[in-house]
């Protein structure tokens, strides 16, 4: 093969490979307040040890963040700038450990890099490496439709307080 042929194989094999790399960047401070909200919905001994990471799909400008213990599902939307030319991808990544690693960092822009199975966050402290899992194997939780229902908080912890 001559020297240009090996060249621009080399370059095609590139640009393939960073197209299917998956990136945005978040805010750490709203990436918090979701984390926030999905964590309760974590457990700590779960019967899958898939449900111990959190499913992630970024569509267009929005990062969905769910949890589930396959009694309850959390899940919350927050606006990322996406980097990749993608439509849409999912992700599964370790709760615990993108839990302890965003709290740790103070307000600032933070790079997701996602690719085959694994996730690298890039903020100012630092580069951190996580393992990925197959998002296709995690268990969603089908909506439940139909008529939605508001009660005060109060009535609600009332009714359902636990019995000693």
């Amino acid at each position: 093969m001559c020297h240009k042929c090996n060249t621009f194989t080399q370059l095609f094999n590139l640009f393939n490979y960073l197209a299917m790399l998956e990136k945005f960047i978040v805010n750490s401070k709203e990436l918090k307040k979701a984390l926030n909200k999905v964590q309760s919905a974590v457990p700590s001994s779960p019967r899958l040890p898939l449900l111990e990471n959190l499913f992630i799909e970024v569509s267009g400008p929005d990062l969905t963040i769910k949890a589930n213990d396959l009694e309850i599902e959390i899940e919350t939307t927050i606006e990322v700038k996406r980097i990749s030319d993608a439509n849409s991808f999912t992700a599964v990544i370790p709760a615990k450990k993108v839990i302890e690693t965003i709290k740790a960092l103070p307000d600032q822009p933070i790079k997701f890099v996602i690719e085959d199975s694994k996730c690298t966050i890039l903020a100012s402290q630092g580069k951190y490496h996580l393992a990925t899992e197959n998002p296709d194997l995690y268990p969603r939780m089908k909506a439940v439709k139909g008529q939605t229902i508001q009660l005060p908080a109060t009535s609600f912890f009332e009714r359902n307080r636990p019995v000693c």
